[in-house]
């Protein structure tokens, strides 16, 4: 006989707090105010460092769908990403990252 604690499922493993989180913001999403603090502050950083342009960004709309597809050249992309577009960007990933 297995195991159990009440509330499990046997050959299930439990949740890890992490795995929760994730859950969590899949559900509801990023907080709003988190999102834009880092933002906010990563900003300033990202564009003296990296000395980034942006180019074009006056076809980007201001409102709607829009899919960006990057040819990821660093883990910073995303985040560099995020600060050249003037709106709140959600990004898709597979589960497993």
């Amino acid at each position: 006989m297995l195991d159990t604690r009440p509330g499990e499922r046997p050959g299930v493993e439990p949740a890890s707090e992490l795995s929760l989180h994730h859950e969590r913001i899949r559900a509801r999403g990023v907080n709003p105010y988190v999102y834009w603090t880092v933002r906010a502050v990563l900003q300033p950083f990202l564009h003296l460092y990296f000395r980034l342009r942006r180019e074009g960004r006056e076809h980007i709309p201001a409102n709607g769908p829009l899919l960006l597809a990057a040819n990821h050249r660093s883990f910073l992309d995303p985040f560099v990403i995020a600060c050249c577009i003037r709106r709140p960007i959600f990004f898709v990933a597979k589960r497993e990252l």
